[in-house]
């Protein structure tokens, strides 16, 4: 995977991209005990991640959306930069946001092909999708102990890949994002 970093000059996002992974380098917030696991212990890393949704029209006014997956770096935070297996599982959980990423563009591509103008259609798919993704990393969490069983996390690994290829037709633009019109406050 290649990293596209955002032109924000602070440089405090990377927007998902093929091929490119995470470093520990790249985790720059402050560790919070705020932050539990689904075991109910203190995280040992938080992976921060947003969905940009930048709606866009045509000429016609037929509606799109650019959508962006974004690393937030300065709400990311380790308190281990040794161990590679919990990179590993960091990673995949910017990876699964950018699979449901490509379900949504998938979806929206639906509604473009109608010609729908009905913003409210656009927004209640991508909130949805939003919502299967949140679940699914939960599940993700509970089912490698966080990351703490290998061969778990080995066959979450080669699942979300696996499902990842599948989607490669609706990928991230590598030469687009959006990630700087954040706004971490909302």
């Amino acid at each position: 995977m290649i990293l596209f970093i955002c032109t924000n000059i602070l440089n405090l996002f990377i927007c998902w991209q093929e091929n490119a992974k995470l470093k520990w380098s790249d985790f720059q917030g402050e560790p919070n005990n705020k932050f539990k696991t689904t075991l109910n212990t203190n995280a040992g890393a938080v992976t921060a991640t947003r969905l940009t949704r930048t709606p866009i029209s045509d000429e016609k006014g037929f509606l799109n959306y650019d959508i962006t997956v974004c690393f937030i770096k300065d709400l990311s935070f380790t308190t281990d930069t040794t161990s590679s297996e919990l990179l590993q599982h960091e990673q995949l959980h910017f990876d699964i946001m950018e699979l449901y990423a490509r379900k949504i563009r998938k979806s929206l591509s639906l509604l473009v092909a109608k010609k729908s103008r009905d913003r409210k259609e656009f927004d209640l798919i991508i909130d949805e999708i939003l919502l299967e993704e949140e679940e699914l990393s939960k599940q993700y969490d509970i089912r490698t102990g966080n990351g703490g069983v290998d061969f778990v996390q080995e066959e979450w690994n080669l699942r979300i890949q696996k499902e990842l290829d599948a989607m490669k037709a609706y990928a991230a633009h590598p030469n687009l994002c959006s990630c700087e019109t954040i706004n971490k406050n909302n």
